[in-house]
């Protein structure tokens, strides 16, 4: 059997043809060798036609592309002969045969394309240059209508609508736009339907939808924009307001948190405000928490343990093979350990997961004999580095050592946070022994600085309980000890510990002192006579661990509730309250309405805008809007303290016998003896061409409470100079 000639060799033997200019013959050996065409044939017979086309034999060369072309299009692959015929239309451009032919492939491959025959003529494609107008042709046939599109510099999204003469109609931030084909092929960029900035400006529905249905889903598209990386603040900023709105967010982020946490693809850091993160590929939720619990130190793993039961309990699903695993390691660990809370803590953990699995080891006998051999409760909740382990030690005494379970807890309430001291309250209440609950209500009572948070929940259980206090525990004995414990903490020891541990504490206090806007220690104010109210006055007046509008909050009840004893000691522009005219208070409400209503609301749409433009690790204007965000936030909070402490100013209360807020001044200057005026009204009132000053202004302080015929030093528009009281009268 006779050896095929190779491809190379047949284009020589055609080449040899075409120099010889034997073209009958040429053409015959192609039509013979298109016969038994095969994959490796064309790029040979492209070079045989680009060299006819060199010497000018372009007729001929046309010819047998065409024929080329016609051959690969019969054997059905209309891709393969679109892309030969767009290779032979480039070595012939002048040939219109050859264009026609692609034209016809072109309707033969994509005869669902209404907008074809527009395509092609604006592409060029019957005349101009053959490979800019292919790229047009399948960069257009890319945009159907109902495709969305990427601005390349601004970011912003689109939908192609149509194709018409014109070119282009793309609808993009509710404005239509007609574009060339060349124009939009340079400026915009396809981008798939499911890109959370598509659907976030077409179809936010489904996002919300996503929210609530599959959260792990949305947090992943965010992840996709943001180059596979973002922190809190810029999912919150990217969910917040077209997905999630403001007021739902936490509800929202405390349901989805837990199930995020467990999902194959998305890793999240530990935290009240984590890293998010894609991972490269898929990890289960069990393969995670077990290579963490290898690494993990023995309080550590009793953590992860007692915060994946919670999840559980939560209706989330768990692994019996891991829990059971994890049982075994923490029942042996309970048996190494040398300190009893390691131990307990230990082996608390391990039951609990005995009580939810039943195929996990038990570990009530080593429970036992720990405990048998002696427990300090106090020691265990101080040794327990979180507040769950010292509650999952205490509640492991119950089983072990039911007779003294009471006893114990009640032991260790003086030392316990105020969520362990509410379990113990319960525990005890429960099981009626409100004597031992009475009994470490007085011990910690007793000293405070000691056990400053659990007095911190005696104070609240005094001032709330309807039951009643033991005899030696009153409530404004106790508020106003719970006060002088506040103003002393902010000076505790300088051991870095104890500093933190202190501020933390406070914080604590604070936000009992603070819930209801105060309403317990007001509660203790209204009903307070006037030796207690002065000793409460002492207490709040110049404490430091009180915040500074709570302080004035305090002081401004003590003031209602005996104005005789408070009010009067104080001047009116030095008393905490700003004073201002009823129409500058409204003026300042109106400021604080459009921050809130129209700034805030732009900056969250710039944010949105912002955000929809990609990769927001390298996006300026994405965090610029997110520090303007922070700005705007901080002066609606500042305007609305200030709104909150606004008084009118009343007439009335003005006696025009001293410089007061609410006062006109006629001044001499006592060298030139020139006079001017000047007004001294609120903040919001100031108009320094009509010489009217805010009273809270420098200025102003060196003429309050001044006297007619006094001087003063003060600097107006005419220099430092001093100036004499002519004249006092009432500005309303």
């Amino acid at each position: 059997m006779s050896e095929q000639p190779s491809s190379a060799g047949i284009a020589e033997e055609l080449l040899a043809l075409a120099r010889e200019r034997e073209f009958d013959k040429l053409e015959a050996a192609w039509m013979q060798r298109l016969e038994k065409l095969g994959a490796a044939d064309p790029p040979e017979l492209f070079a045989v036609a680009e060299y006819l086309v060199r010497k000018k034999h372009s007729d001929q060369a046309a010819l047998l592309l065409w024929s080329l072309v016609a051959a690969v299009a019969e054997k059905g692959d209309l891709r393969e002969a679109l892309h030969v015929a767009g290779r032979a239309a480039t070595i012939a451009p002048e040939a219109s045969a050859l264009r026609e032919e692609l034209i016809s492939l072109y309707r033969r491959f994509a005869p669902d394309v209404p907008e074809l025959d527009l395509i092609i003529e604006a592409s060029g494609l019957r005349s101009g240059n053959i490979a800019e107008a292919l790229r047009l042709v399948e960069e257009c046939l890319k945009l159907r209508p109902g495709t969305f599109v990427i601005h390349v510099r601004s970011r912003r999204i689109g939908r192609v609508v149509a194709f018409q003469p014109g070119g282009f109609t793309i609808e993009s931030e509710k404005a239509v736009h007609v574009l060339p084909p060349a124009q939009v092929m340079s400026r915009w960029e396809q981008v798939d339907a499911a890109d959370f900035r598509v659907m976030a400006a077409f179809d936010p529905d489904a996002l919300r939808r996503l929210a609530a249905e599959d959260p792990a889903r949305l947090v992943e598209r965010v992840l996709r924009v943001c180059g596979g990386r973002a922190d809190f603040k810029q999912l919150k900023a990217m969910l917040i307001p077209a997905v999630i709105p403001a007021e739902g967010w936490s509800a929202w982020w405390n349901s989805v948190r837990v199930g995020l946490k467990r999902n194959a693809l998305i890793e999240v850091s530990e935290g009240t405000q984590p890293q998010f993160s894609l991972r490269a590929a898929e990890v289960g939720y069990a393969d995670r928490l077990r290579e963490a619990f290898a690494k993990a130190d023995l309080f550590a793993r009793v953590k992860m343990v007692l915060a994946y039961l919670a999840e559980i309990e939560a209706g989330h699903e768990g692994d019996p093979a891991l829990a059971a695993e994890w049982a075994g390691e923490l029942l042996r660990a309970g048996r190494e350990a040398s300190d009893a809370t390691s131990a307990l803590a230990a082996l608390a953990a391990a039951e609990e997961v005995r009580a939810r699995y039943s195929e996990a080891p038990d570990p009530r006998p080593d429970l036992a004999r720990k405990i048998a051999e002696g427990v300090e409760p106090a020691a265990l909740v101080q040794n327990a580095p979180t507040e769950e382990i010292a509650r999952a030690v205490l509640e492991s005494l119950k089983d072990a050592c039911p007779d003294r379970f009471h006893d114990l807890i009640a032991e260790a309430f003086p030392v316990a946070s105020l969520r362990l001291c509410d379990w113990i309250s319960r525990e005890l209440t429960r099981a009626g022994r409100q004597e031992l609950l009475a009994a470490a209500c007085e011990k910690t009572a007793a000293a405070p600085d000691q056990y400053p948070e659990a007095f911190g929940w005696v104070w609240r259980w005094l001032l709330s309980s309807e039951e009643s206090a033991p005899a030696r525990l009153d409530r404004v004995s106790a508020t106003v000890s719970l006060l002088e414990l506040m103003n002393r903490l902010p000076r505790a020891p300088r051991q870095e510990g104890k500093r933190a541990e202190s501020r933390e504490i406070l914080g604590k206090l604070r936000s009992l002192i603070q819930g209801g806007d105060c309403r317990l220690a007001r509660a203790v104010i209204a009903g307070t006579d006037t030796a207690a109210a002065r000793r409460l006055h002492e207490a709040i007046v110049s404490n430091e661990g009180l915040p500074g509008e709570t302080r004035l909050d305090l002081l401004n009840a003590l003031r209602e509730r005996y104005p005789e004893e408070f009010t009067e000691k104080r001047n009116l522009w030095e008393d905490g309250w700003v004073y201002s005219s009823a129409a500058g208070i409204a003026r300042r409400q109106a400021e604080m309405e459009k921050l809130v209503n129209v700034d805030m609301l732009r900056n969250s749409q710039e944010i949105g805008k912002a955000a929809a433009r990609g990769d927001l690790s390298d996006n300026s204007e994405f965090r610029a809007a997110l520090e303007e965000r922070d700005r705007l936030t901080e002066r609606a909070n500042s305007m609305r303290d200030e709104l909150r402490h606004a008084r009118t100013l009343d007439a009335a209360a003005i006696s025009g016998l001293e410089v007061n807020v609410g006062t006109t001044v006629r001044l001499r200057n006592v060298v030139t003896g020139r006079e001017r005026s000047a007004t001294f009204l609120g903040p919001w009132d100031a108009d320094l061409p009509r010489h009217i000053y805010s009273y809270l202004a420098p200025l102003s302080h060196r003429f309050m409470g001044r006297k007619k015929g006094e001087r003063v030093r003060a600097s107006f528009d005419e220099g430092e100079a001093e100036y004499e009281i002519v004249s006092i009268e009432k500005a309303l």
